[in-house]
């Protein structure tokens, strides 16, 4: 298995133990790499993350005799509903984004598969109140080398 596939499942199972009896302030509902229509998703499966990788930029030498070093940059889109009228979306965002971060945090190394895992930025988007949703990107940048050849 590629490392780059590597991190990605362990960044999945990792956000898949964000659990309020894990001492996250969240259960999550769902997370997933697989290309998901945020837009469908049903309250049950919120708050959801949704994990893509957008780059993986290599660095242009060999380092440690024909190892590569790549960094790679993940988004993970996290989606939370409205359940009530009183819900503060914003604290909600704060609390699911740190629940994220928290749980990426409890192994940099990603399995032993990369260097480090630093988060990079957090985007909140702004919806219409009827939405009854907030969305925001978590952005990571992962640093990891690789043999020549078998990425």
């Amino acid at each position: 298995m590629a490392k780059r596939e590597s991190i990605l499942d362990n960044i999945e199972t990792v956000l898949k133990t964000i659990t309020i009896d894990n001492s996250y302030n969240n259960n999550i509902g769902l997370a997933t790499r697989e290309t998901t229509d945020w837009m469908r998703l049903q309250p049950k499966q919120m708050p959801a993350a949704i994990i893509q990788w957008t780059n993986d930029d290599r660095e242009p030498r060999d380092v440690q005799g024909h190892y590569l070093i790549s960094t790679l940059t993940v988004v993970i889109r996290g989606v939370i509903a409205k359940v009530s009228a009183s819900d503060d979306m914003e604290q909600k965002v704060n609390e699911f984004s740190d629940d994220i971060e928290t749980a990426l945090s409890s192994d940099g190394t990603r399995g032993g598969n990369a260097m480090y895992t630093n988060p990079a930025g957090v985007k909140m988007y702004n919806l219409p109140p009827e939405s009854n949703r907030a969305v925001f990107d978590a952005t990571y940048i992962i640093k990891y080398q690789y043999a020549s050849g078998s990425p």
